[in-house]
């Protein structure tokens, strides 16, 4: 991986690392919500292909979440 992507995943790891001190653990519905605003708000100003892989993490952000649903005791 280059470098650039390497810097962005430890953005990642430090934004993950600052929500949890504050106490801002997010359920696995919100980064979808959040995701979806921004890509609407955003939408006239990104290329099909940035939309499309901006889906595909979307796409990936619902698995996890239907997969975790799926494993989650029932209450």
């Amino acid at each position: 991986m280059s470098d650039q992507i390497h810097s962005f995943i430890k953005l990642f790891q430090e934004r993950s690392e600052l929500l949890e001190i504050r106490g801002c653990i997010r359920d696995g519905d919100e980064p979808i919500v959040l995701l979806a605003r921004w890509l609407t708000e955003s939408e006239d100003h990104l290329s099909d292909d940035d939309i499309s892989i901006l889906a595909d993490i979307g796409g990936m952000l619902y698995q996890a979440q239907f997969q975790e649903r799926k494993f989650r005791p029932h209450t």
